[in-house]
């Protein structure tokens, strides 16, 4: 079996499961992809994005990464979902929460960010199944670990 990247993985869960999904263009992507930086980690770029989160920020384990739909604001709404890769800038897709939730179900283990399109707030799910948060869902993370 091929080594698929985690995009290519991502595309396949969104076609499988009939999840409303939308890849922004490239233009955009990046232009999206600068505004993320420039807004949760002070314009540094890197592997692990949520090592250079702004404050405030926070992070916790949670027992499933479903549990992310109990902390954002609206589950509904849509969201910037960023897929980790090791070039920049990162695929982002506009999907709800929800759907990301799913798409993340069906695929093997990776780092992503779901994204207020205002750039109010940023989670990930890292690789040690952290959830970290930057920006207004802070406290909402926070009464979800206590």
């Amino acid at each position: 079996m091929a080594i698929v990247s985690n995009t290519e993985e991502v595309d396949r869960a969104i076609r499988e499961l009939g999840v409303r999904a939308n890849r922004i263009s490239p233009e955009n992507e990046r232009q999206t992809y600068e505004a993320v930086l420039n807004t949760f980690s002070g314009g540094k770029d890197g592997i692990w994005l949520w090592e250079h989160f702004t404050e405030p920020s926070f992070g916790c384990e949670l027992a499933h990464f479903s549990e992310t739909a109990e902390i954002v604001p609206d589950p509904k709404e849509q969201v910037w979902f960023m897929v980790e890769e090791d070039h920049s800038p990162k695929p982002i897709y506009c999907v709800s929460v929800t759907g990301a939730i799913s798409i993340v179900g069906d695929c093997f283990a990776f780092e992503y960010y779901l994204i207020d399109t205002k750039l109010q707030w940023i989670l990930c799910e890292n690789h040690h199944d952290w959830v970290v948060g930057s920006g207004s869902i802070c406290e909402r993370l926070k009464r979800s670990a206590a």
